[in-house]
Order: C-alpha cells, then sequence, then structure tokens
C-alpha cells in the first residue's frame, strides 16, 4: 500500500468513511489525531473499500483499527501481511469491542484499560438535564445564571491569547504542566481547516471559559476541549450545558472522551451519567 502523511487536508477522505462506518470513538478524528502529542508521522493508504491508518507511537509502528464497513477481518489480515513483509510486530491500537468481535479468539490477544475507556452520553441528556440524577447540575447552572453577568459566544480570532492566557491560570491554580498548550493552540489556528468549533464564556470582558469540539458523524459530537476559571461557581456546568445544546441537537451522542485515570476528572465525568464507556483494546497476535 501507499501510504500519505495525514494533514489538514485528509479531512475529506477521513469523514468519508467516518461518516459510513459511525464508530462511537474521537479517535478517527483528524483534529483529535494531529494533536495527540505521542502520535508520530500519521499516515493513511485506501485499499478494497478500507481505509488504512499507521503512525510511530514511543518509537513503535502501530495501526489503527481500519476504517471498513465490511470484512473488518480481511482488513486486519492485510495489516498481519504488511507487517510481517516489512519484518514489524504486529499490533493494532484503540480497537472497539465490535471491532474485536471480527476477529477469531484463538489467534488474537485483546487487552484494555478502563483509563482509557472514552465516555459516551446521550446528547438529549446533557441538553435537557433532566430528572433527579441531574439534579445537582442544575443548581449549579442556575447559581453561575445569578451570580455572574456573563457572555457566551462563539470564538473569535482576536480570542486566542485570552483562551490562552486562561489555560496558563487554570495550570498554574491546580499546579499542573501545560500539557494541552500545543494541542489547544493548533486547534485555535486551524479551526477553518478542520471543521471544528469554539465557544468562550466572557465574564467582565476576560475569557472565564472555553470548549472546542466537532461533529465527527451523523451519530456524534465530540468535546475535545473544556476549560474554566474555577473561581465562578458553576461555570463548568454552564458551559457543558450550553455547549451542548449550541452544537449537538442533531447528534445522538456526545463523547467527551476519556479520564486517563484521573481521579477528579473521572469523577466529573461519571458525574454526567454516561450511557455507556467505550473501551478500546489492543490488538496483538498470539504466539504460536
Amino acid at each position: 500500500m501507499v501510504y500519505e502523511k495525514i494533514t489538514c487536508e485528509s479531512k475529506k477522505i477521513l469523514d468519508s468513511y467516518i461518516d459510513k462506518c459511525k464508530y462511537l470513538t474521537s479517535d478517527y478524528a483528524l483534529p483529535v489525531m494531529l494533536t495527540w502529542e505521542d502520535l508520530i508521522e500519521p499516515e493513511m493508504a485506501e485499499k478494497d473499500n478500507a481505509l488504512f491508518i499507521r503512525a510511530v507511537l514511543h518509537g513503535n509502528r502501530v495501526y489503527f483499527p481500519p476504517l471498513t464497513e465490511k470484512n473488518f477481518d480481511k482488513a486486519i489480515d492485510t495489516i498481519i501481511e504488511e507487517t510481517e513483509q516489512n519484518n514489524q510486530p504486529f499490533k493494532v491500537i484503540l480497537a472497539l469491542k465490535e471491532q474485536i468481535d471480527c476477529l477469531a479468539p484463538e489467534r488474537f490477544r485483546f487487552t484494555t484499560n478502563r483509563d482509557y475507556a472514552e465516555y459516551l452520553y446521550l446528547s438529549q441528556d446533557l441538553i435537557e438535564l433532566n430528572g433527579r440524577k441531574y439534579h445537582a447540575k442544575r443548581n449549579h447552572i442556575h447559581k453561575f445564571n445569578s451570580l455572574y453577568s456573563y457572555e457566551f459566544r462563539s470564538f473569535r480570532k482576536d480570542d486566542k491569547n485570552g483562551i490562552i492566557e486562561q489555560l496558563h491560570q487554570w495550570a498554574e491554580f491546580k499546579e499542573e504542566p501545560l500539557v494541552e498548550l500545543n494541542m489547544v493552540t493548533f486547534l485555535l489556528e486551524h479551526i477553518d481547516d478542520m471543521d471544528i468549533f469554539a465557544d468562550v464564556i466572557t465574564i467582565d470582558g476576560k475569557i472565564a471559559g472555553t470548549a472546542i469540539g466537532e461533529c465527527s458523524n451523523k451519530d456524534m459530537g465530540i468535546v475535545m476541549y473544556e476549560k474554566c476559571d474555577y473561581r465562578y461557581e458553576g461555570i463548568y456546568a454552564a458551559i457543558n450545558q450550553m455547549f451542548a445544546e449550541k452544537h449537538f441537537k442533531n447528534t445522538k451522542y456526545i463523547n467527551r472522551q476519556e479520564d486517563m485515570g484521573i481521579a477528579g476528572l473521572r469523577k466529573s465525568k461519571m458525574s454526567y451519567k454516561p450511557t455507556k464507556l467505550g473501551y478500546r483494546y489492543t490488538i496483538k497476535l498470539k504466539k504460536k
């Protein structure tokens, strides 16, 4: 196969396969792929009605699960043949349950990690926040609305410095490294190229919250980034609900990605009552 480097110009091809397959994962989304710091040289190639994606992760060649509507097992065999020809180990990362269910368990070994399971919510739940399970969220939003005079609006290019400044303040407050700085900068600089959207909350003329996302396919939206100033009570609940209502009314699911094993992040994501967890599996060949 002839692979081509994945760039902003790859979006049309990627989206055509994403729309056909409708997998509930963020991993194939172009903005996610291009901002994953540990993923180097992502490439793609088409063959037999399948899209193959490979990259280098921690110095090793890895493959994404091939994007194909049918014959997933045959597409995996294509990857096995390629790795054997190149004298490389076979390793597919980020496979979904419905994908590994297509494979013979006697041939493959599957492993997963709860820390990297993605959180999937019904869009209607996060927009309407109905019922007792969302009582606390509604209270947080009511408090935010009553305490602050704010504006929730679409991102403008002159917001970039304010968003970066707010991220610095967040990292300083949390005493955490700025691991998302390059990702956020890249997303904001290529917002039109990748057909993503961003919104901000401003209070007293300063950016107090930011959310960035995209509609990956007709069934799912993705929240890629969300940061707020903790000094404003209820701001996270407010931006979560407003962002969902503005962008995800016509999608069935919202993917808020993984918690990476961070206890506070897991507690927050679970508090919104996910409808399911999207486990991702690593596929390797069993030793003969």
